[in-house]
């Protein structure tokens, strides 16, 4: 999935409830840091997931309207999140 967003040219960003270095690292480290435009973790937001706050930073930095993104999780609070 993330590889046809990336050849489409979508803009990804990430933001995990981890500090925003292991972020960074993970995304280092499968060759993924230069696809992903912003890389947040919850040490960097104003509030973590499920709160929106963090999604709400990740647009505003992107100059990207809310509701023109699309948000892909892997947990419950992470769909609390997108609301």
């Amino acid at each position: 999935l993330l590889e046809d967003l990336a050849k489409e040219g979508v803009v990804l960003g990430a933001l995990s409830n981890a500090c925003g270095a292991y972020v960074r690292a993970v995304l280092a480290t499968h060759g993924w840091a230069e696809a992903f435009r912003i890389k947040l973790g919850a040490d960097e937001v104003p509030e973590a997931k499920p709160a929106p706050g963090g999604l709400l930073k990740c647009c505003e930095i992107l100059a990207l309207r809310p509701d023109r993104c699309i948000y892909v999780g892997d947990s419950p609070g992470d769909g609390k999140a997108a609301r």
